[in-house]
């Protein structure tokens, strides 16, 4: 029933955001940072960030390790589109190298990733959001959801908390200072 209903909001939100793409005249958040991360369970530090390379178009990355011969690194595109005066729609094509204690070989795991996050502005100063997605994994796929909030405290900084409901990092709790630039 699950997969059912993220296979068909996937699809909705796409066909949502290409309708709205064209109507659409800038996004509603910055999509120019450089973000500093913790990880809980397994412990570990990141770094991620966005650069964009049109006006609703970025590429990503990311890179986490807890410093026992692991990491996981991402890198990929996303578009991005307001969906309203205070909302975005964000998608990302994403590869992924996994290297843990149940993977082997020089690169561990590799895997791609589509997903779809929505933000909207709660407030001012408050952003809350979900991602939808899938790992395309060999083994097996995995699928992605997320819930998010980022505090905007100043124009210089942002404090962001994600929690991790399912995927390979199920139940785990992410927190972040975003750094803006440009």
């Amino acid at each position: 029933m699950y997969s059912h209903f993220k296979h068909f909001s996937i699809k909705l939100a796409t066909v949502l955001s290409l309708i709205a793409t064209p109507f659409a005249h800038a996004n509603n958040f910055s999509y120019s940072y450089v973000e500093v991360q913790v990880t809980t369970d397994p412990s570990g530090i990141g770094v991620a960030g966005s650069i964009p390379v049109h006006q609703h178009a970025h590429v990503v990355y990311e890179a986490q390790t807890g410093f026992s011969s692991d990491w996981h690194a991402a890198a990929g595109l996303g578009f991005s589109a307001p969906i309203a005066d205070r909302a975005d729609v964000r998608g990302y094509l994403k590869a992924h190298s996994l290297k843990n204690d149940e993977t082997s070989g020089k690169w561990g795991e590799t895997f791609s990733e589509f997903s779809l996050e929505f933000s909207i502005w709660a407030n001012p100063i408050s952003e809350v959001g979900a991602a939808l997605g899938t790992y395309f994994m060999d083994e097996e796929d995995a699928d992605k959801f997320q819930l998010f909030y980022r505090y905007h405290a100043t124009d210089q900084i942002s404090i962001g908390v994600t929690l991790n409901l399912s995927g390979y990092d199920d139940n785990q709790l992410l927190l972040s200072a975003r750094y803006p630039f440009g």
